[in-house]
């Protein structure tokens, strides 16, 4: 189970069964407005104040990738597909520059002005 909110920078992974806090994810800058997990639990989505898209792979509890969304209207809002993804999007890179292994899909991130934005979260 994950949780984050206003007043938090971190993403907090807590063990349902235990009710156990086990790890605290650090990177955004601002408070987080949106958490999602993949339907394997391996990874889960972020969007914040910072206006960053934020990838954690919670098998290692760290984040492996961001896009920087500076140009857009702030975001309220992330849902993720495991569908194939759109072709001709974005790809999430880490810090190094090497594609994430970790998911394929897209995400769909809602603006707090009513639009939406399609992201391709390929990872090979």
């Amino acid at each position: 189970m994950l949780s984050g909110g206003l007043v938090d920078q971190d993403i907090k992974v807590w063990n349902s069964e235990t009710g156990k806090n086990f790890a605290n994810l650090k990177g955004h800058q601002g408070s987080i407005y949106s958490i999602k997990m993949a339907g394997d639990g391996s990874f889960a989505v972020s969007v914040g104040t910072d206006k960053r898209i934020m990838l954690w792979d919670i098998r290692v509890s760290k984040s492996v990738g961001h896009i920087e969304t500076e140009g857009l209207p702030d975001m309220n809002d992330v849902a993720l597909s495991n569908s194939h993804p759109l072709e001709g999007g974005s790809t999430m890179q880490n810090m190094q520059g090497s594609v994430v292994g970790c998911m394929s899909g897209f995400g769909v991130i809602g603006h707090v002005d009513g639009t939406l934005s399609i992201w391709n979260l390929a990872m090979r």
